[in-house]
């Protein structure tokens, strides 16, 4: 990805880390470290609590 103008940062949960409330604080702390966050590829309920932080942005 990045060698085709695409920067990317790996972020990897804690072990055993698998609650909806966690993934939201995740999803809220990556926004506010990247505000231009483009998009994520992650697990089902991570993307959920990403988009989910992404329209309180809008």
């Amino acid at each position: 990805m990045a060698e085709h103008g695409f920067p990317c940062k790996t972020y990897e949960l804690s072990r055993n880390q698998f609650d909806l409330d966690s993934y939201l604080q995740v999803a809220k702390e990556l926004h506010e470290k990247y505000p231009d966050i483009k998009s994520v590829f992650s697990v089902d309920l991570v993307l959920i609590a990403c988009l989910k932080e992404a329209m309180k942005k809008e």
